[in-house]
């Protein structure tokens, strides 16, 4: 999403959470999950809609902004369906999806 609206990343992003001893606890995991969807919301509310189709390039790859956007979409999708399993696996309902 950064590379779509050209803004830093949070910070948290360029750790390495997976391995945080500060990042294993439920109210941890929370607070990263929500903070970067509040970022990724904020990021498309805030963006200029008259730049989406401008390309950009990351990763060898070049798209407009918006497929950028909907790339993170989809990635965060793939890993809720992910998580859905996992959760599902451990006998626990998961709760109901909240885009926004």
């Amino acid at each position: 999403m950064s590379n779509a609206i050209d803004q830093k990343p949070p910070s948290f992003t360029q750790s390495d959470l997976e391995h945080s001893p500060n990042a294993q606890k439920k109210d941890s995991v929370m607070y990263y999950v929500t903070s970067s969807y509040d970022y990724c919301i904020n990021a498309v509310r805030n963006s200029d809609i008259n730049k989406w189709g401008e390309k950009k390039k990351l990763f060898g790859f070049e798209e407009t902004r918006l497929a950028f956007m909907m790339k993170t979409f989809e990635h965060q999708t793939h890993h809720r369906g992910q998580t859905t399993i996992y959760i599902r696996l451990q006998g626990i309902k998961p709760p109901k999806e909240r885009l926004f």
